[in-house]
């Protein structure tokens, strides 16, 4: 995907390749910057959105919860 360019030249970036949500429980917000939080809120969003149309009502309740966003 296209990054954009700099003085240093023309940049690109990846995209997951999976779509997986991460365990939060381990993590310590605290010790997270905004842009770490937003990153990841950002990812489980996206998780959310593309995989819950394929999900059963449980199974989405469950990927919700999962990748409920987190703040401080």
């Amino acid at each position: 995907m296209d990054a954009g360019a700099t003085q240093y030249g023309h940049w690109l970036k990846f995209e997951p390749l999976t779509l997986v949500p991460i365990s939060t429980e381990p993590v310590i917000v605290d010790e997270l910057t905004r842009d770490q939080i937003n990153w990841l809120n950002a990812y489980h969003a996206h998780v959310y959105e593309m995989l819950s149309p394929r999900l059963t009502e449980e199974e989405k309740t469950w990927l919700k919860a999962k990748t409920a966003p987190i703040d401080r």
